[in-house]
């Protein structure tokens, strides 16, 4: 259920689809969560999904959270833009393999 309830101009409930552990957040997922985090200074999981899809989460709360949030620009870029450590290491072999790649060519 997708529903976002109004009172003079600001939001004061979302009710979204639950998030399901191992998959990148909705765009619903993502306002609902941003509200939560403005609200309460806590997120409503303290995992947060990868952005890349490979399912793997990494936990954050607290001061490493709002470190996190500050160094992104905003929960919303954090939300959107976070790669785990994993995805960041896999970009960078295969960037890695396009230089040689090209190199040897």
């Amino acid at each position: 259920m997708n529903q976002l309830e109004y009172n003079n101009n600001s939001i004061v409930t979302a009710t979204v689809e639950p998030y399901v552990a191992g998959q990148k957040l909705s765009a619903e997922q993502v306002e609902a969560w941003a509200i939560k985090y403005e609200t309460t200074g806590k997120l409503p999981s303290p995992k947060i999904p990868c952005s890349s899809g490979n399912g793997v989460e990494t936990t954050m709360f607290g001061d490493n959270l709002h470190k996190r949030v500050a160094k992104f620009g905003g929960i919303r870029n954090l939300l959107l833009n976070f790669k785990s450590r994993g995805a960041r290491q896999t970009e960078k072999v295969k960037e890695l393999l396009a230089k040689i790649a090209s190199t040897t060519k």
